[in-house]
């Protein structure tokens, strides 16, 4: 009886004792500190106060891993909203997996997701301590020279063989060392990793405007200026940058976007009579995002704009007929910068500037009025939004946007005036999508 609870308390103890298999960690210092918490409880997290290259070969992992003989090494790297853990083969360097999950290095999640965690525990399973070859190589350069005087030339003979075996293994090496390097360059490259800015705005919303039409330089008194009081106006705004889905390089941030302006129950002032109108701006074309950091982005325009207003024929009060005011319907190529800053975690700004070199200039450019007019436009808004779910947002924005017209009044004309501004102010509440 005394034998067996011997033999029981010395099994229970080597039990006990038997170590953990050891994992080494390099990284950013809170990364690797929150990894090796999620693994202390089935392994020995060992981290690295020096950094190993983000493409290492098989030496230099089995450098790091054969003093703990770690089963593993894991790679962590934090780029934009993701977190990415390379695990490498302990023995000879071989990559096992790839754990993404999204974080940041300032803010991780308190525990690991069991979807990446079981993924991350069955990458490190798969791995191998390294072997002692390399200690066993390293041992006839420390044998002092008396001793290689005693050794019997019959055991030089068999040791031959083995330094050609050491030798071939070393030549070989080489040959496996190119195929995991380009699996980590795939993986743990910047390219393939998703871009911190969103991929796609898309919003819609309700607002209104008002314009403010009028001649200047010695106007024909028959020529009537407009003034139209806010009226209603629908809005719908999106941009999308494909690439930046998964990656955050150059082709991340080449995108296109379109908006447009629907006025709703329009009505304006001209003199004593009130006129239905009918409005609406249409602009589309490419992007190109300057990402500095997470939270500040610039970007560039160029596209195609057309903005239309028609004013009925009949006042909708007193029946009078529509006095000399033109129809427009400006169009051209237009350009601009603008800008995107994130001030708060939820709260956001954003700016536009653009200029427009307008081609067509509608009823405004024909031979009744001035067929010989030129015009260009400027444009600046801006706005601030919320963010109300993970990726929905409350944003308010406002527009100034005038079209400076230049008449060319021949000598022959019906009417004369050297210019027109058209001057347009825009307000509108919306709700967004961002991912």
């Amino acid at each position: 009886m005394r034998l067996w609870l011997v033999m029981s308390a010395l099994l229970t103890s080597v039990a006990v004792a038997a170590p953990k298999p050891s994992v080494v960690i390099t990284g950013p210092a809170p990364v690797t500190k929150w990894v090796s918490k999620e693994l202390s409880k089935r392994y020995t997290p060992k981290v690295l106060k020096t950094a190993v290259s983000p493409m290492p070969t098989a030496k230099e992992v089995r450098d790091v891993t054969a003093p703990s003989r770690a089963v593993a090494l894991i790679i962590c790297q934090a780029s934009g909203q993701f977190v990415t853990l390379q695990v490498l083969n302990g023995a000879d360097g071989t990559p096992l997996d790839t754990v993404s999950l999204k974080a940041t290095a300032k803010k991780l999640p308190r525990a690991m997701p069991k979807p990446q965690l079981a993924a991350l525990m069955f990458a490190i399973g798969s791995g191998k301590a390294p072997g002692k070859e390399a200690p066993v190589a390293a041992e006839p350069e420390k044998t002092s020279p008396e001793v290689s005087k005693v050794k019997d030339p019959a055991e030089e003979k068999k040791e031959e063989p083995k330094k050609e075996l050491a030798s071939k293994r070393k030549k070989e090496e080489p040959r496996v060392e190119p195929e995991p390097a380009a699996e980590v360059s795939e993986e743990g490259s910047t390219p393939s990793t998703p871009s911190a800015h969103p991929a796609l705005r898309a919003s819609v919303g309700f607002g209104g405007f008002n314009r403010s039409f009028s001649w200047a330089g010695n106007p024909s008194p028959s020529l009537a200026t407009a003034s139209q009081p806010f009226s209603g106006d629908i809005s719908v705004d999106a941009s999308w940058y494909p690439g930046a889905h998964f990656t955050s390089n150059f082709l991340g941030n080449l995108g296109v976007f379109v908006t447009g302006d629907f006025g709703v129950g329009m009505v304006s002032r001209v003199q004593e009579s009130r006129f239905a109108h009918s409005a609406t701006r249409i602009r589309f074309g490419g992007l190109v995002r300057l990402p500095l950091g997470d939270r500040f982005a610039l970007h560039a325009h160029l596209g195609y704009s057309r903005h239309e207003l028609t004013t009925s024929a009949v006042a909708v009060n007193d029946g009078s007929a529509r006095p000399n005011i033109p129809n427009v319907l400006f169009n051209g190529f237009r350009g601009g910068l603008g800008f995107r800053v994130r001030v708060f975690s939820t709260v956001e700004l954003d700016g536009l500037g653009g200029f427009q070199a307008v081609a067509g200039k509608g009823e405004l450019g024909s031979e009744r009025f001035f067929p010989a007019a030129t015009a260009l436009a400027v444009d600046v808004g801006g706005g601030i939004s919320v963010g109300l779910a993970e990726h929905l947002r409350l944003r308010a924005g406002v527009e100034w946007q005038r079209y400076f017209v230049t008449l060319n009044p021949a000598e022959t004309s019906t009417f004369f005036a050297q210019t027109a501004s058209d001057q347009y102010i825009t307000a509108a509440a919306s709700l967004q999508w961002s991912m």
